[in-house]
């Protein structure tokens, strides 16, 4: 509403002076010295009038947009349509290297390919500073889809594998020293089957996840030494995702396999673990939208298409390394993917020195990374992030609770007295005990809710919905909506505690905290303790598990360390105002 008033103020302004010219020199004001503080944004804003009932009409950022930091160095620049980020965008770090590169899809959702850099560290022009590759990955709505390859800051490969709408799935690899430290498959983004894993003697060790239903790993290389591939096989024909190795244990490709038909998006690398191009498979035999990197990292422009040798499986076999070097990019991927979708030989037994029950297996060393915060949120998210703070505080905010219609049924009419209707499947937790107590802090060390919270004082434990795509800004408005409560919590001897579901999001707890600065226009700092749920281990044990997410759940234990109140969100915007939370709070408290 503040935004609004102030938007107001600069429009009569304009129209008292009778000059356009005075109303865009105003809004510029407006973005630069008001909307950020501690950076500021240069671009073009129109007047919105959206009509109807409940809506005031707002500005929305259109064409090209530029932020800057304090000092003047870039931040991030790309265009905006109808207030969503659209098209190529690049962001830089404080340094002036670059940190991301992508594109935005009309619906402001994360499309096509996407390439991380770590932070060069050294202060540059921002056009020229592009330190080491941190990951390349593309996106589909806004979640990770296609081949995907990590990489430390010295360049050197880390992970290589592939995600569907999300989730990993098929043959994935991680390097240990130089080496494959483990391999093995995802089915529907947990691990499956045989994985090898590298032992501390120099040899591999066996970790069988699953039943009878487990994804079966097949590979082709002599025993004991590096597989030629490896992947899951459908009588002898490769199928679905697979991975090729170099001689030198790197990388080679990634690619999805329909029956031996190479289908849909790869990556391949060159001898030294390196991102060397990607691209797509048309019709099962064109190589389209190919692309090779630069000497800056990044891939250039989409090569002219290609057609897939067809080799048969006499042909096949291990790319010389002059012919790899001479050859043209097109006839080398062409024949890395003919090598990779040949018919398998004899199975070759997998050898291991010892098997290891799965709780003692190594954790996968995940280098997924966290979703970009968006630089600032556009008028029309601010005053929609505005109108959530009050829903979720006090339960008055009309145009928030229109806009929740719109996900389901509606709430009570605004400002009403009648509390929020709850989940009955939830309500069976009501008088039992909280089902987990230890979680994981931003750190990665464990922390017991005992020794400080469950069965020592009520509890109010909010369980946010986490993310795949950006952060989701109804839990950041959550998070600020219970603010205005805290003094009274403080004075009950309420604790409170945020829990974040975190499936395989490095830096995710961060990347929350960093968009609660950005949100809050007095880039405040995190006001109450954020703990992970990285396995979704509690979520499960609540039955709120939602993919790779959980339905958004607020839950108040009582003294004793019982469940006395839960509210279990029917979607991602659903969540309970606190001031029907406090009335819980006041009981228990007593």
């Amino acid at each position: 509403m503040k935004r609004t008033l102030i938007a107001c103020g600069v429009l009569a302004l304009a129209v008292a002076a009778g000059s356009c010219k005075v109303l865009f020199r105003e809004l510029e004001r407006l973005y630069q010295d008001y909307r950020w503080g501690s950076y500021t944004g240069e671009g073009r804003a129109v007047l919105a009038r959206d009509g109807g009932p409940g809506r005031d009409d707002a500005y929305r950022m259109e064409g090209d947009w530029t932020f800057r930091y304090p000092d003047g160095s870039l931040r991030s620049k790309g265009a905006y349509r109808d207030d969503r980020r659209f098209g190529s965008w690049e962001t830089w770090y404080p340094s002036g290297a670059l940190s991301w590169v992508g594109e935005f899809d009309v619906d402001g959702f994360r499309t096509g390919a996407w390439t991380f850099f770590h932070d060069g560290g050294v202060p540059a022009a921002a056009s020229a500073a592009v330190g080491p590759i941190r990951s390349v990955i593309g996106y589909r709505g806004d979640l990770e889809d296609g081949p995907w390859a990590a990489f430390d800051v010295a360049g050197r490969v880390q992970q290589v594998g592939f995600f569907a709408s999300g989730k990993r799935t098929g043959a994935w690899a991680e390097w240990e020293g130089g080496r494959v430290g483990g391999r093995g498959l995802y089915r529907d983004g947990a691990r499956s089957g045989d994985w090898i894993v590298a032992a501390a003697d120099g040899g591999e060790k066996r970790v069988t996840y699953g039943g009878s239903d487990a994804a079966q790993l097949a590979q082709d290389g002599p025993p004991g030494t590096v597989p030629l591939r490896f992947g899951a096989a459908v009588d002898g024909i490769p199928d679905g995702v697979w991975i090729s190795l170099h001689g030198n244990w790197m990388p080679r490709m990634v690619a999805r396999l329909d029956h031996g038909r190479p289908a849909g998006a790869f990556l391949c690398f060159d001898a030294a673990g390196r991102p060397l191009a990607r691209g797509e498979l048309g019709a099962g035999r064109r190589i389209e939208r190919l692309s090779t990197v630069d000497a800056a990292g990044r891939f250039g422009t989409p090569l002219p298409s290609a057609e897939l040798a067809i080799l048969t499986p006499d042909e096949t076999g291990r790319t010389a390394d002059d012919f790899a070097a001479t050859a043209p990019i097109e006839e080398v991927i062409a024949r890395w993917l003919a090598e990779l979708a040949a018919p398998l030989p004899e199975p070759a037994p997998i050898e291991v020195i010892a098997e290891v029950p799965v709780d003692e297996a190594p954790a996968a060393v995940d280098l997924v990374p966290a979703p970009p915060v968006q630089d600032v949120l556009t008028p029309r998210e601010a005053e929609r992030f505005e109108d959530f703070v009050e829903l979720y505080s006090d339960g008055r905010s009309a145009r928030a609770a229109k806009v929740l219609s719109s996900y389901g049924p509606a709430r009570a009419p605004s400002g009403s007295d009648e509390p929020e209707p709850r989940d009955d499947a939830a309500q069976q937790w009501v008088g039992r005990p909280f089902p987990i107590t230890t979680l994981t802090a931003a750190d990665g060390s464990f922390v017991d809710l005992r020794s400080r919270y469950v069965g020592k004082r009520p509890t109010l434990v909010v369980i946010l919905r986490g993310f795949k795509g950006q952060v989701c800004w109804y839990c950041v408005a959550q998070y600020e909506a219970l603010e205005p409560h805290l003094e009274e919590l403080r004075e009950l001897g309420v604790g409170v505690l945020f829990v974040y579901p975190d499936p395989g999001q490095t830096g995710a707890i961060e990347a929350f905290q960093q968009a609660y600065r950005e949100a809050t226009s007095q880039q405040k700092a995190p006001q109450f303790p954020i703990l992970r749920d990285p396995d979704l281990a509690l979520a499960r044990a609540l039955d709120i598990v939602g993919g790779d997410w959980a339905f958004p759940t607020t839950v108040l234990l009582k003294r004793d360390g019982t469940i006395g109140y839960i509210y279990r969100g029917r979607d991602e915007a659903d969540r309970p105002a606190f001031r029907d939370v406090m009335q819980a709070a006041r009981e228990f408290a007593r």
